[in-house]
């Protein structure tokens, strides 16, 4: 069995560790103090620091001078993206990229400047496949040479 994800946290696990990627380290309170409306408690925040640290997606850390326990991020949120990103790929677009990213630029609205982006990297794609098909053909008219000879 798999170590539980970051797809695998409650709200509250998700929203404390937003903080924690926002501010680098925090105390329960500091977190608390972060945390939208309306408040969870006290000892809820700090449950919930204490699942993941748990988890090993947080790690928990005490200064000598002031003394004081803090929390810091061992998972990136760009860890978290892509286990995110993987999951809904799987679950709701058959494991194809080609299907989400058609699904995202039919139905979303994107700015010039967005589809510029995006244009350089479907450019930048194909010209890696391009040139990837092109240093393959030379290898593979010597073979066939090869088969005749």
């Amino acid at each position: 069995m798999s170590k539980p994800g970051y797809t695998d946290l409650n709200g509250l696990e998700q929203l404390v560790m937003s903080v924690l990627w926002t501010k680098k380290e925090a105390s329960v309170r500091d977190v608390l103090n972060a945390l939208p409306e309306p408040l969870p408690g006290y000892r809820a925040v700090s449950k919930a620091l204490v699942g993941l640290t748990e988890r090993e997606m947080a790690a928990k850390i005490t200064t000598a001078k002031p003394r004081k326990t803090v929390y810091i991020p061992r998972l990136s949120s760009h860890e978290a993206r892509e286990e995110i990103l993987h999951d809904i790929l799987h679950r709701l677009f058959s494991g194809s990229p080609a299907i989400l990213i058609r699904h995202l630029l039919e139905t979303e609205g994107f700015t010039r400047g967005e589809l510029t982006s995006i244009r350089q990297v479907l450019d930048r794609q194909e010209n890696s496949i391009a040139s990837s098909q092109h240093s393959l053909k030379p290898s593979s008219q010597k073979s066939s040479s090869r088969k005749s000879v």
